[in-house]
């Protein structure tokens, strides 16, 4: 009788711990999505769809602070693109990784439309404390 009972306790305790083991790793795996997020070339998000998100990696070149919110100029290796949010604004010379909605408006000047192409901040990933770090982007 105590032998059934060892048995059936080490049964459920391997199944605990083989379910243990999935609950960890899902939830661990959750935590590196941004990590396989690829940061798109800013030349190419003139070519994605308006709402598309993608996530952009650049230096800040300059700031523009709105009433509750503000703007900043990204620019990578491919071009530049100004960047709307809610969020504090990044400083002048500052390396990022934000994730985005890519927005277009069409604006009127001297009686020609131009399809102005933004970017909504969604979240503000990271920091980048090295400026020589180079992370992949799409192709151009």
């Amino acid at each position: 009788m105590l032998l059934l009972n060892r048995e059936i306790q080490t049964f459920y305790l391997n199944k605990l711990l083989i379910l243990g083991m999935f609950l960890t790793t899902g939830i661990g795996l959750g935590g590196c999505q941004q990590l396989t997020q690829t940061p798109v070339a800013i030349a190419k998000i003139a070519q994605k769809q308006s709402g598309a998100k993608v996530y952009l990696q650049g230096k800040v070149l300059k700031q523009a602070p709105f009433l509750g919110s503000g703007a900043y100029q990204l620019q990578d290796a491919s071009g530049s693109v100004w960047v709307v949010t809610n969020y504090n604004l990044p400083q002048p010379g500052e390396q990022i990784l934000i994730q985005g909605e890519i927005q277009s408006d069409m604006i009127f000047l001297a009686q020609q439309a131009l399809n102005e192409i933004y970017v909504v901040e969604l979240k503000q990933v990271e920091k980048i404390a090295n400026p020589t770090q180079v992370t992949p982007l799409e192709k151009l």
